[in-house]
């Protein structure tokens, strides 16, 4: 997948992202003329997402972890979850073409995401395993190696008061802020991108709330001839060391 395509397809999420916390907004002030505005430009962006012919794997995947996210996220709307179904099948079909979903599992084997373990934390083997990480508690997100986010599991979403459809797309910046990512994180994901499995803590203002201090571990995913794809992230509120005794 080249820079321009993949910066394309990026920029269609973000543009559903956007639409999607302006949608929120509305329907919190309660502007219900907004909201249907907002909901009917939705669709054509959708549809930009679906139309988009992907030149990789990792397009691929992006496009079809956007329509599981749609169809997660419409679970109740019978109508949408038979809709984005249908999209979901077209593209299978377009990029696998017969028996799509045996084609659509060994896609992925070939980019050798190793089977999660049960503690699924990244000091162990490469992963991605969507099924098991969104069942986890762990906050959990995968980064690409242009720092925005490929996957984030239910647990680290709700964190950021957000679905993980909203942030497919976003850049890690949006997430802890220029000064954080600038003074460690983003170092770290290029030693993890590079090879290496890092674990530490740093003090971060994630999502303009007040400055907590985070631990973050990060594990490189990589596909088989070693290219790296990007980097598994999980975050979790640093643990403060026992007051000494009075």
């Amino acid at each position: 997948m080249t820079k321009d395509a993949e910066q394309t397809l990026l920029s269609l999420f973000e543009a559903f992202a956007l639409k999607c916390m302006q949608l929120q907004q509305a329907v919190r002030f309660g502007d219900d003329n907004l909201v249907r505005v907002l909901d009917r430009e939705l669709g054509p962006l959708i549809e930009s997402v679906l139309a988009y012919r992907a030149e990789g794997i990792v397009g691929i995947y992006m496009q079809l972890q956007f329509l599981s996210n749609l169809i997660r996220e419409d679970a109740d709307d019978r109508s949408s979850v038979m809709r984005h179904s249908a999209a979901l099948s077209v593209l299978l079909d377009r990029y696998l073409g017969g028996n799509a979903a045996a084609k659509y599992a060994a896609m992925l084997n070939k980019l050798s995401w190793k089977r999660a373990t049960d503690t699924a934390h990244p000091e162990n083997d490469s992963f991605l395993n969507e099924v098991i990480l969104d069942a986890l508690p762990d906050r959990i997100a995968v980064v690409t190696t242009d720092y925005r986010f490929l996957y984030f599991n239910p647990a680290g979403a709700a964190y950021l008061k957000k679905h993980p459809i909203e942030l497919v797309g976003r850049h890690v910046v949006d997430f802890v802020g220029p000064d954080c990512f600038e003074r460690r994180l983003r170092g770290s994901l290029d030693q993890c991108f590079a090879g290496a499995k890092m674990e530490f803590q740093m003090a971060c203002r994630i999502v303009e709330e007040r400055e907590t201090t985070m631990r973050f571990r990060l594990a490189p995913l990589r596909t088989r001839s070693d290219a790296a794809f990007g980097a598994v992230l999980v975050w979790s509120d640093a643990v403060q060391p026992a007051s000494a005794p009075v």
